[in-house]
């Protein structure tokens, strides 16, 4: 799917210790809700995998399919990260 390309060619350095759901460095009012199971795809995050890589271990430990519509919101939540600094797409 259109989604899946997209996903398969982002990779991310986490620019941060920890993880970022405080949301911190955003100004209150444009901080937005994390996408489904965004706690497990930060952990599973490396440089060397892209955000598909890290979505299809997901669904290999948990058993399901990650919908095309839950990517596309991960590849938004994470370029929101990114706008804040705490990754970096390499």
């Amino acid at each position: 799917s259109e989604a899946e390309k997209k996903a398969d060619g982002i990779r991310y350095r986490v620019l941060t210790k920890g993880v970022p759901f405080s949301q911190s460095r955003v100004p209150a009012s444009e901080r937005v809700w994390q996408p489904y199971a965004y706690e497990i795809i930060w952990a599973l995050l490396r440089p060397d995998r892209s955000i598909l890589e890290v979505i299809r271990i997901f669904d290999a430990i948990f058993g399901c399919r990650t919908s095309d519509k839950d990517i596309e919101a991960h590849l938004e939540y994470f370029r929101f990260l990114e706008k804040y600094g705490y990754v970096e797409k390499i």
